[in-house]
């Protein structure tokens, strides 16, 4: 066992005692590798072939995000304390946070969610007290990311055609004041170094300090420092920032240095751009560039500066303009913008079946009412912010009745939502009675919120796969998606419900009513299909065959494109070129092949055949656990 600053580590030693990574490592944070580097190497591969199989994806597509360098994989570094009973589960997280591009975006909530694996409660009264210079450690790796990704963010980009919109600190640097790549780096490396010893400075100084300090805190602190320095390294010689096969070069990026003629600011302490000696240029501190990057990549991390002041711009088309360019962060008020596609969508009528689960729940595991609130909440911004993203991602224009979210807020907003309001939820489990318990219960080491939401997850990632693809699944196929996809809302309610459990319940009984709660939500989402084809009301209110219209598969159309003789038309007809859209007359034609097919009647024999399950499953519970008046009443409630 090996310290720094007298805090005892357990599972890692310091990287110098294995050589420096690079040349090209700036940062001065203290850096650790876990002493198992090899096992987790392993997990990486495995995580990879993992989620690749989940995702429908090629594992080629993972290996690009540059999470295996030739020293190792990022979780050896950025989780040097992780035990190796965590590691599979570490390994895998942080790749699938890397397909989506997010682990960057905010560490602070990978090191909350360490201290909660450890069993450790950090309040946000004692996070607050350090955080004027552990979001120093956090700002270090935003700006570290922005050095080193400027080439590849340009790369994406340029091919995007959206050269007007990176968030890059080296961007703005070269498009707002005029400094060449090399000037823009050099000014880079120089502040993350000085930003660096402030941190380090204000950190010692607590540690030696006689401030109350909580053993939870204390590791909290280090995990932070720890998680940072190891981005850092990674960075410094992973292909994700590192690679040879960009199509742009200096040249390309050398475009972005502002007209000389246009309003330039000038940073304090630097001297002018070499290409605009002789204009005029105001003054501005390098704080602006820190605050315009952390609005972009961590909303939380506060400002370098210690006073505020009003600075003029002068310059073609700036003159008037005062901006308190060295002002402290502010949180932006904007929390109505960021809910209101979700409030939107929230205040359609709907069945509210989740949220109603719970309440049958309740009778068998008598969770307290505050607990119970929460989790129909917590349940419930989950499957509005899932209806938001399906519409989006089947391009349906109306959810229930009315426009869906996106067409009245844009998608840009609506999946700016469906993260906000997923961040919500997460903290919102925080205030569960047992909240450890919630995050240990069933599966180890980690939240059940995630765990379903990683189900569903995989369940979208096969169904919007087959559309893509226009790839008909198997019946075997399509019943583990929806197992995965729908049925998770259900499990999680049960789950998080047992969690909180004043009674406890043996794992018998709690698997069986696992088992009844996936059959639900598989009864739900077919029953969903089958009505969107034959109902009247969900006609009239999603549109007529909506479902045909997006190309969705269901279990109706699949029986029909393996029995019908006119399968091939049929398949013509939904997938065949490039159609936006689907006529009335098509989809009435379609409508009767699965008729004349037998899928319709297939279809109903199966939601008929679940239903009496459903009823028989329930008969057993009841007999064990108790009657349950409000379960027998929502399972009537979704009869055909």
């Amino acid at each position: 066992m090996s310290t720094y600053q007298g805090y005892p580590f357990q599972f890692s030693e310091p990287v110098e005692t294995i050589g420096p990574a690079t040349d090209r490592f700036y940062s001065t944070l203290p850096v650790r590798v876990s002493k198992f580097s090899d096992q987790i190497r392993l997990a990486g591969e495995k995580a990879k072939e993992t989620l690749a199989a989940k995702l429908g994806i090629d594992s080629k597509i993972l290996i690009q995000n540059g999470t295996v360098t030739s020293q190792g994989h990022i979780s050896s570094w950025m989780f040097p304390e992780c035990p190796p009973s965590w590691i599979p589960f570490m390994v895998e997280m942080a790749e699938l946070l890397f397909y989506f591009d997010v682990l960057l975006c905010d560490l602070r909530f990978m090191a909350n969610t360490i201290s909660h694996l450890k069993g450790q409660q950090v309040s946000p009264q004692e996070i607050d007290s350090v955080s004027y210079f552990v979001d120093k450690f956090l700002l270090s790796v935003s700006l570290l990311n922005d050095l080193y990704g400027f080439p590849k963010e340009f790369e994406e980009h340029h091919s995007a055609g959206n050269m007007d919109t990176i968030g890059n600190a080296m961007a703005l640097l070269m498009s707002g004041y005029g400094y060449n790549e090399d000037e823009a780096a050099s000014i880079l490396k120089q502040e993350i170094i000085e930003l660096e010893e402030r941190a380090l400075e204000e950190f010692h100084a607590w540690r030696s300090s006689d401030v109350t300090k909580s053993p939870s805190l204390v590791s909290y602190v280090f995990t932070v420092m720890t998680m940072a320095g190891g981005c850092n390294y990674w960075m410094s010689h992973s292909e994700r920032y590192f690679r040879t096969d960009f199509t742009t070069t200096a040249e390309d990026r050398a475009r972005l240095v502002r007209d000389p003629d246009s309003c330039l600011g000038r940073l304090q302490g630097y001297p002018a751009p070499l290409a605009l000696n002789g204009h005029s240029t105001s003054t501005l501190e390098l704080d602006a560039v820190s605050e315009s990057h952390v609005s972009r990549s961590d909303s939380s991390l506060t400002s370098m500066t210690t006073a505020g002041s009003q600075v003029s711009v002068d310059g073609l088309g700036c003159s008037g303009m005062e901006i308190g360019i060295t002002d402290k962060f502010q949180k932006a008020d904007a929390e109505n913008l960021c809910m209101d596609p979700y409030n939107y969508i929230s205040s359609l009528p709907g069945k509210g079946t989740v949220a109603k689960l719970a309440d049958t729940l309740q009778t068998w595991f008598n969770v307290p009412a505050e607990s119970t609130e929460i989790i129909k909440t917590c349940s419930t911004i989950l499957f509005h912010s899932s209806l938001m993203l399906d519409d989006i991602q089947d391009d349906s224009s109306k959810r229930r009745g009315m426009p869906a979210a996106h067409v009245m807020y844009g998608v840009g907003q609506t999946v700016n939502c469906v993260s906000y309001t997923g961040a919500k939820a997460f903290f919102l489990c925080e205030e569960l009675k047992n909240a450890n318990a919630c995050r240990k219960a069933l599966i180890p080491n980690w939240a059940i919120s995630i765990d379903e939401l990683d189900n569903l997850f995989s369940g979208q990632a096969l169904e919007l796969h087959w559309k893509f693809h226009r790839k008909c699944p198997s019946m075997n196929d399509y019943i583990i998606m929806i197992d995965n996809k729908t049925a998770g809302f259900f499990r999680l309610v049960l789950r998080l419900m047992a969690a909180e459990a004043s009674v406890p319940m043996s794992p018998e009984k709690k698997n069986t009513l696992l088992h009844f709660t996936t059959l639900l939500g598989r009864y739900y989402q077919i029953r969903d299909d089958y009505q969107n084809l034959v109902s009247d009301e969900y006609a009239a209110k999603k549109g007529f065959c909506d479902d045909l219209s997006e190309g969705k598969f269901s279990l109706i159309l699949i029986h029909t494109l393996n029995n019908s003789p006119t399968a091939d038309r049929i398949r013509g007809l939904m997938f065949g070129g490039h159609r936006a859209g689907m006529s009335q007359e098509i989809r009435s034609y379609i409508l009767s092949e699965m008729e004349a097919a037998g899928s319709l009647e297939y279809t109903k024999r199966i939601i008929t055949e679940l239903y009496e399950t459903l009823w028989r499953m329930l008969d057993e519970l009841e007999a064990t656990l108790g009657p349950n008046t409000l379960l027998r009443a929502l399972v009537q409630f979704l009869k055909i």
